[in-house]
């Protein structure tokens, strides 16, 4: 993984030579999150929004954006972690006024381990209303979920078992989560808005979330809870 963290910064850096760093960072979550969500449910509004963005750059610079991608993909490929969380925080891009600090992904692996119980108490959940619903209301990066999704992953259950809605205030750490999800296979409705005064701005739905059919489910599921 070190290797891969490497990689990026340097590309990073590389880009944010006559540029802020938070600029491209930006850009580059924009235009990957808007290329996963544009690929399994097109908008021409998010296509331009898009290109917009890609014109600023020339051609190699573009390319050096999809390395970036590349390189997450591979990363998340290795192992479960929360590789653009930790790519923000090494990079400072936090944001001190709003209080932005990304969990440890070892911390959030042992707290999903201790909240999700054991395979067998899974298993029931899942048997009796036919998924496990996760919640994670600031979502950050995605951290926490990658997590849980690895402790699931590991007791045998997969993306048909269980289904995610993250919700975070800021847009760039729901592009996060939106990506690392998109990458992993989780199905997921990340939302951007506010938790607490239950605003949405906008919403990102993971290929996995689309292809699983997943808004069916759990209307199909809800509806037979009500009418019980």
């Amino acid at each position: 993984m070190k290797a891969y963290s490497k990689e990026f910064d340097s590309i990073f850096m590389q880009m944010a030579r006559h540029r802020s760093r938070w600029e491209v960072f930006s850009d580059f979550l924009s235009m990957a999150s808007i290329s996963f969500l544009n690929a399994v449910m097109f908008s021409p509004e998010r296509e331009d929004k898009y290109l917009a963005i890609a014109a600023r750059y020339n051609p190699e610079e573009l390319n050096l954006f999809a390395r970036l991608i590349a390189i997450t993909v591979l990363a998340l490929d290795k192992c479960h972690s929360d590789f653009l969380g930790e790519a923000f925080m090494r990079n400072d891009l936090g944001s001190d006024h709003k209080g932005q600090f990304f969990t440890p992904y070892h911390i959030s692996a042992f707290m999903s381990q201790l909240t999700l119980g054991s395979a067998k108490d899974i298993g029931k959940i899942i048997a009796e209303k036919g998924f496990l619903s996760i919640s994670e209301p600031a979502c950050g990066a995605g951290g926490m979920i990658i997590a849980a999704d690895e402790v699931l992953r590991g007791a045998g259950f997969n993306e048909s078992h269980y289904w995610v809605q993250a919700q975070d205030v800021d847009l760039m750490a729901c592009q996060m989560c939106h990506i690392q999800l998109t990458i992993l296979n989780i199905p997921a409705k990340v939302v951007w808005g506010n938790t607490l005064s239950m605003e949405t701005y906008d919403v990102f739905y993971t290929p996995a979330y689309i292809i699983g059919n997943w808004n069916n489910r759990i209307s199909n599921t809800y509806e037979s809870e009500i009418a019980a």
